[in-house]
């Protein structure tokens, strides 16, 4: 339980020691954040209609789409436009709308907000004390605190203050 939880996020502390892109790579810190987040909200009673929002389409993915979304998710917390995601793709825009409707059920913009509300659920969630609610949400990408909280409350049903607040519990 507790225990082996806190010794996964020991681990993973230890390999951003050594290079901040070591767990990346190796997808432990989405991995870990995505079932720290899910016990939240299994607490919470939320976790099926989300379940439900984000299962993915049963469809293939091609290789200029597999590097997009790795380009997104390295990148998200930069001011993305449509044309960027075009460029570097290759695909137009209409393309791209297709895609991500297919694989993802959202927009490729909508995807991009997803990454940045993944990416400060985490830093949220293992914040210190000199973090705050809009330092977190201009790393992320967010110009404005407001719409950041708004975001992230519509997306998983719970303030970021409050998620920072229980961290630093």
């Amino acid at each position: 339980g507790g225990g082996r939880l806190w010794s996964l996020i020991s681990w993973i502390d230890q390999l951003y020691g050594e290079s901040t892109y070591m767990p990346s790579c190796l997808g432990l810190d989405d991995q870990f954040y995505r079932l720290l987040a899910l016990s939240l909200l299994e607490t919470a009673g939320k976790a099926e209609a989300i379940a439900q929002h984000w299962t993915p389409a049963a469809t293939s993915w091609s290789s200029p789409l597999d590097d997009l979304v790795d380009y997104i998710r390295t990148n998200s917390h930069l001011k993305l436009t449509l044309t960027d995601l075009e460029q570097n793709s290759g695909y137009s825009a209409r393309h791209l709308q297709v895609l991500f409707k297919d694989k993802f059920d959202c927009t490729p913009m909508q995807f991009v907000r997803r990454q940045r509300l993944s990416a400060a659920m985490q830093k949220l969630q293992i914040a210190d004390w000199e973090s705050s609610v809009t330092t977190i949400a201009r790393d992320c990408g967010y110009r404005y605190t407001s719409q950041f909280s708004s975001d992230f409350l519509k997306e998983f049903g719970v303030k970021p203050s409050t998620v920072l607040r229980s961290t630093r519990r």
